[in-house]
């Protein structure tokens, strides 16, 4: 009886302790509590479609790209752009840290773990984590992958998301390894048309519908910048970054146009009619070469410009765009620009001329260009005689400088074969040499010839300053020379022999005389137009400003006067 009772007592003190130990296990399980929803976040909707990011209720917009040149390190040199497709990120990339830290995380497990809770956690769009946070990254940093997108965190930047075609771009150029960096900033949207975009340590990452996710940073991140990001007139950026141009340049396509940097003028855009033409003109490889400058406005009749490091490109509302390049720019220049007489470009330079030359026509006038004779403008009343004569192909030839500023109401400009004048009071215009019988002498070596000789029947030769002065006093070889040769350097000898006035005082229809000083050692004749009030001669003679024509030169000193 009493080993009964003792077994009766062990099986209720085992079935005591029992409960006793159920009851203690129930009481410390806590209580599930859901995580609080912090009052800043709204949460996305669950995307719809892989690849493409979903606007976020408030977008966030101050991007500060890089003010520094960072090249892409594979060079793409196409000037024709090609939308990219909309990448669509792996599920599982393969990202490899260098190190996994074995030290409590806390920091960046509590900021990942918040982030991803703020986005709702599993029933969120981050949806359920595939792996476990892992830190010895790049700079000390963290990430985890969720099956919707990715979280990094540093102590610099904090934990961001980064998802759909953002982040397919940013794995695509491998991850914070690359140039962009770690992101700065989740996902915003709400930008221009619908568009999405991500800041980077080293740039920004824009996406739209239409072109896509592309980088913008360095030089080239800071000009899109300027002029507005994407609610500028370049839009969004259809390329990323291409490199490996001429001189080491680099360029980004955009919707609206084009932004290239090179090394010594920096990045600026090129848009709208400015871009057209500067793809007529075969970009940077053209005779325009980079741009040195943006867009500016506000010129004259409301026009703008744009500065090439080989020329400039103009446009008006009233003319329409053009390029003024090479030689023909500097006569622009010298003339004033557009505020000057000749006005904004009508046309671009057109070439195949007469002797290799090129022209292009100006509001005011045109600038005629020849491997001979360089560049010079033609306008006014000057131009319409020129066209009278037929332009280069006629008598006249290509201008050989440009009109003289007015003297004694006379404004004057000399062409390969002779000089033009006119007359501010009568309006008239002048061709002093017009009647000179033998201006029609032909090319013949160093000389010119006519009907088979080389000399006129003054016995001087053809085209020559004393052939000419000799026309226009009725006079020959034999009434003049003062010794064995024709030349210019013996009439002075020529004249005193002759017992005539040789004089230090200039006087209209006197010849203005020099000896071996001019000429190259053969002396130097013409005649005396006008004398100005400071003792200078106007001088009418040949083969001077223009080889074997006619010119008129102002504010001459004779060594000595022939009466």
């Amino acid at each position: 009886m009493g080993t009964l009772r003792r077994l009766l007592m062990l099986c209720l003190t085992v079935v005591l302790l029992g409960s006793a130990l159920f009851t203690g296990s129930a009481s410390a399980a806590p209580t599930p509590t859901p995580s609080p929803t912090p009052e800043w976040f709204v949460p996305y909707a669950v995307p719809t479609e892989t690849g493409t990011p979903t606007p976020t209720a408030t977008p966030v917009r101050t991007p500060t790209p890089s003010a520094t040149p960072t090249p892409s390190a594979t060079p793409t040199p196409s000037t024709t752009p090609t939308p990219s497709v909309t990448p669509t990120p792996t599920p599982t990339p393969s990202e490899t840290p260098t190190e996994e830290v074995a030290t409590p995380r806390a920091a960046q497990d509590d900021a990942i773990q918040a982030l991803w809770r703020g986005q709702g956690g599993e029933r969120g769009w981050l949806g359920r984590p595939t792996m476990p946070i892992v830190c010895g990254l790049t700079g000390g940093g963290c990430f985890q992958h969720f099956a919707g997108g990715s979280i990094y965190w540093t102590s610099a930047t904090g934990a961001q998301f980064i998802r759909g075609a953002i982040r397919g771009l940013w794995a695509g150029q491998g991850w914070e390894r690359s140039g962009l960096g770690y992101p700065t900033s989740s996902e915003f949207c709400g930008l221009r048309d619908g568009g999405c975009g991500q800041r980077f340590t080293g740039g920004l990452v824009l996406w739209s519908g239409a072109a896509g996710a592309h980088a913008i940073r360095g030089a080239i991140g800071t000009a899109f910048a300027a002029q507005g990001w994407e609610t500028g007139a370049l839009a969004y950026p259809t390329s990323g970054e291409f490199c490996g141009l001429a001189g080491g340049g680099c360029g980004q396509r955009f919707a609206g146009g084009l932004i290239l940097w090179s090394p010594g003028a920096g990045a600026h855009p090129i848009t709208g009619a400015f871009h057209t033409r500067y793809a007529a003109e075969d970009f940077e490889r053209g005779r325009l070469g980079y741009p040195t400058s943006g867009r500016f406005c506000g010129l004259r009749d409301g026009g703008c410009g744009q500065r090439f490091s080989g020329g400039y490109v103009y446009s008006q509302g009233a003319v329409g765009t053009h390029a003024v390049l090479g030689s023909i720019r500097f006569a622009y220049e010298g003339s004033g620009w557009e505020g000057g007489p000749l006005g904004y470009p009508t046309g671009n330079e057109f070439c195949g001329l007469r002797d290799g030359g090129c022209a292009q026509r100006f509001q005011g006038g045109l600038i005629y260009w020849s491997p001979g004779t360089g560049p010079h403008p033609v306008r006014g009343a000057m131009l319409a005689h020129y066209a009278s004569t037929g332009y280069e192909r006629g008598s006249l030839g290509y201008p050989i400088n440009a009109e003289s500023p007015a003297s004694g109401g006379v404004i004057t400009q000399s062409f390969q074969t002779g000089q033009v004048s006119f007359d501010l009071a009568t309006g008239r215009i002048g061709v002093p040499n017009a009647s000179y019988p033998d201006a029609d002498a032909v090319p013949c070596g160093s000389s010119w010839c006519k009907n088979g000789a080389r000399y006129s029947s003054r016995g001087f030769a053809f085209r020559n300053c004393t052939d000419f002065v000799a026309w226009k006093k009725g006079m020959n070889w034999g009434q003049i020379n003062g010794g064995g040769d024709g030349n210019a350097r013996g009439w002075r000898q020529g004249w005193i022999d002759r017992g005539r006035t040789v004089s230090n005082v200039p006087q209209v229809g006197s010849i203005a005389w020099w000896g071996t000083s001019r000429g190259g050692g053969y002396g130097h004749v013409g005649m005396v137009i006008g004398v100005n009030p400071d003792g200078t001669v106007n001088v009418e003679h040949y083969n001077y400003d223009v080889r074997g024509g006619y010119s008129i030169t102002r504010n001459m000193r004779a060594e000595a006067y022939l009466y």
